[in-house]
């Protein structure tokens, strides 16, 4: 599954040549078994489907930032005009009703608009609280941005896939 990370109804403003949601369409398109279908964290329609009880989650956003004043890290967009962030433990706690019981997937953070920063203190935090109810699960991170995909006669840019990513 691929979660967006960003104020609903935004999903489809571009950030240079593209969105999240086309972003998170090109992986789909490229490996449908990877990636899985996409969904807005944040959303309340359609009803987000269950996670599968391995499945890899994809947390994508335009940025992560830190935050020096709650001293940690935040995804979301922080474009004036959609500004939507949010920290680990109200994400965790938006998408813990979707995770079945002994859930044994992974995490993978990625701020795919921004390429200046990681998202390892993200997924740190992610993790303290997911490893409270799924210790088999991990959240993990990256250095942000997404790769290029070769697939139907064109370059597309893709969510990496979860090897790409480290434990926290």
């Amino acid at each position: 599954m691929i979660l967006l990370i960003c104020k609903t109804g935004t999903e489809h403003i571009k950030d240079g040549q593209h969105s999240l949601a086309s972003i998170a369409q090109y992986s789909f398109d490229y490996k449908p078994m990877e990636y899985g279908f996409t969904y807005n964290a944040f959303s309340k329609s359609p009803p987000p489907p269950k996670i599968q009880l391995d499945e890899n989650v994809f947390v994508i956003s335009r940025n992560v930032i830190f935050d020096e004043i709650s001293e940690e890290e935040l995804i979301g967009d922080f474009r004036e005009s959609s500004i939507f962030i949010v920290n680990a433990k109200r994400l965790f706690n938006n998408i813990r009703s979707l995770l079945p019981p002994g859930y044994t997937g992974n995490f993978c953070f990625n701020a795919c608009l921004e390429s200046s920063r990681s998202t390892h203190g993200f997924a740190t935090s992610f993790n303290l609280l997911l490893q409270r109810s799924f210790r088999n699960s991990r959240a993990l991170g990256r250095k942000s941005g997404t790769i290029t995909a070769k697939f139907d006669g064109g370059s597309y840019p893709i969510i990496p896939p979860c090897s790409d990513y480290q434990t926290t």
